[in-house]
């Protein structure tokens, strides 16, 4: 009788072995996939945040540089006006220093009537490093844009008129 006790007791003691090792082992695959999860999403905001540093960077020594000159914007003078859809804007082809322009400015009405005070923001705006985000593939973002109460935008990556 005794043996049979003892039987059934190493039974019992070998079956809640195996629960707890299989419990043991699904716990831990459990916590290796939520590990995984975590790795990816904050691998993607170190990479967003990396590109708005690096983003910022280049904006501040974009604007040092107007500043310290003390010129505008050597886009300002290639806005063009299109009477035909009442709106005033760069064509998406511009160049600065034999690189393409990233971005692209769009304005309504006509370019003879913006304000001087308008013409201060387009030059901000123009200075506005809104490449670097979208260029990099790995963020989630497509589109940045600049839009002014004074009736213009920013838009990129660029898009011809």
């Amino acid at each position: 009788m005794r043996i049979i006790y003892f039987s059934i007791f190493i039974m019992w003691v070998g079956a809640l072995s195996i629960i707890y090792i299989e419990g043991k082992s699904n716990v831990e695959d459990s916590l290796i996939s939520s590990l995984k999860d975590n790795e990816r999403e904050v691998s993607q905001l170190l990479e967003i945040a990396i590109a708005y540093n690096e983003s910022t960077k280049e904006q501040l020594i974009a604007n040092l540089l107007l500043n310290f000159e003390n010129k505008v914007h050597p886009l300002t003078s290639q806005l063009n006006d299109y009477p035909e859809i009442a709106s005033y804007g760069l064509e998406g082809n511009e160049t600065i220093d034999g690189e393409p322009y990233k971005a692209n400015l769009t304005g309504i009405g006509s370019l003879s009537e913006v304000t001087i005070e308008t013409l201060h923001e387009i030059n901000a705006a123009l200075a506005l490093n809104l490449s670097t985000a979208v260029e990099n593939k790995n963020t989630q973002f497509l589109w940045a844009y600049y839009t002014s109460k004074n009736g213009f935008m920013l838009l990129a990556p660029r898009v011809g008129m």
